[in-house]
């Protein structure tokens, strides 16, 4: 299963349609907090998916003893509905003493049925993914339910937290390979990292799941993202076209959406071209929508390269009012050239001024080779924060190297280069 579309050798097949329902797991042991944490989670993986009636449709059941829809496959028609509605679900109405997790099961599999929004008879493939927190109270029953749900053409899929016996996680999720499980609520907000490629394929909750399971064990668990202060500076100027300058927004919006703990991370931003254009200091976006609206409403400035006097403001992002405690701040530099009006060791020294005196980590992501390596090197501090690419249709294959480069530990210099 792990090569079903991960490779980038393979193409994905050629469908956008699922139909995905949670089955979450709210009985005691689940405080606010841990449930905030599930809440994300589920966003996290619906925010992969192009939401909307004739695309990914999704709805989700809570349970403990008892078992309650909180909304259906046919509730909420985009993302940003959608959004809204899992980080207002609220687990009133559970008892909580027990979790019947067979019950749970076998209720939610009726949600993915014709009559009440499902699509199986159209041949729209189906997904259970069951999150479920210890051990079930019906294990019993637990076998006979899941085959149930399998035999009538449904995936499942199951993450495990806090579960000591993963015997039941196969069960549900039909085999290893279709499960996950974590030690502490925590880690789950580790598990969106990096992943791309797996949109639109009829098995991409497969190949998520795999890359899930993969990133966590081997790369990512030593990565701490729960608090990340992060700038964009866009190159605006009139060397960039309007394709391209779209281009560097979604490279933003996909850099935002990969990082994890979403609460945690404040995001700022401006435009460089002849003049610098601050369009929001730093800041976090609830919900994920208001930043994308933001993106979306900057326009190209169409002027000079002044990366100078960018840098210069750029310091106004990081003033000890606007900085937190015990977290290093990330500029990431975008520029396909530079004004060479612009004296090379005042850009230089500008560049240290904001490691040096601010304490920002600079990360240097420069289009195609107008600029030499001597001069991103003095930018960055470390040619190591230098990431180019050839051209701006390249921007997406290095958002996973710029995600692990903005987390938060010292230790993210184990994870692996793209």
């Amino acid at each position: 299963m792990s090569s079903c579309c991960c490779s980038k050798h393979m193409k994905c097949l050629n469908q956008d349609i699922a139909d995905i329902v949670f089955v979450v797991d709210v009985s005691s042991g689940i405080g606010s907090e841990e449930f905030k944490t599930m809440k994300n989670f589920m966003i996290s993986v619906v925010n992969n998916f192009d939401i909307g009636d004739d695309n990914v449709r999704v709805g989700v059941t809570l349970f403990g003893e008892n078992v309650l829809e909180a909304f259906g496959l046919s509730s909420y028609g985009d993302i940003r509905s959608l959004e809204a509605a899992i980080r207002n679900l609220n687990p009133s109405g559970i008892r909580r003493n027990s979790r019947s997790t067979s019950k749970a099961i076998e209720f939610s599999k009726g949600l993915l049925s014709d009559s009440r929004g499902g699509r199986q008879r159209s041949s729209i493939p189906q997904f259970l993914i069951t999150i479920v927190h210890k051990d079930t109270s019906d294990r019993n029953r637990l076998p006979a339910v899941c085959d149930n749900v399998r035999a009538s053409g449904i995936h499942t899929l199951a993450v495990g937290i806090v579960y000591q016996n993963v015997e039941d996680l196969g069960i549900i999720g039909g085999s290893d390979s279709r499960y996950f499980s974590v030690n502490a609520f925590q880690n789950l907000k580790h598990f969106f990292m990096g992943i791309e490629g797996c949109n639109y394929c009829v098995f991409a909750l497969y190949c998520l799941m795999f890359l899930l399971f993969f990133f966590f064990f081997f790369f990512v668990a030593d990565c701490n993202t729960t608090l990340v202060d992060v700038v964009f500076l866009i190159d605006g100027s009139e060397s960039i076209s309007e394709e391209n300058f779209e281009r560097e927004k979604n490279f933003v919006k996909s850099v935002v959406q990969h990082l994890s703990a979403y609460e945690s991370v404040r995001v700022g931003l401006a435009q460089f071209s002849s003049d610098c254009v601050v369009y929001f200091k730093l800041r976090s976006f609830y919900p994920r929508s208001e930043f994308y609206d933001a993106i979306g409403g900057i326009e190209q400035e169409y002027a000079g390269t002044k990366l100078l006097n960018a840098l210069v403001v750029s310091r106004s992002f990081f003033t000890p009012d606007q900085k937190r405690d015990s977290v290093v701040p990330r500029l990431i530099v975008m520029t396909d050239g530079i004004d060479k009006r612009d004296p090379q060791a005042a850009i230089a020294q500008a560049a240290k001024d904001l490691r040096d005196e601010d304490g920002v980590d600079v990360l240097v992501v420069a289009v195609g080779d107008e600029i030499n390596a001597l001069t991103l090197n003095r930018i960055a501090g470390d040619p190591s924060n230098v990431i180019r690419v050839a051209s701006h249709a390249d921007l997406g294959e290095i958002v996973p190297r710029v995600v692990r480069a903005v987390c938060d530990s010292p230790q993210c210099s184990e994870c692996p280069a793209s």
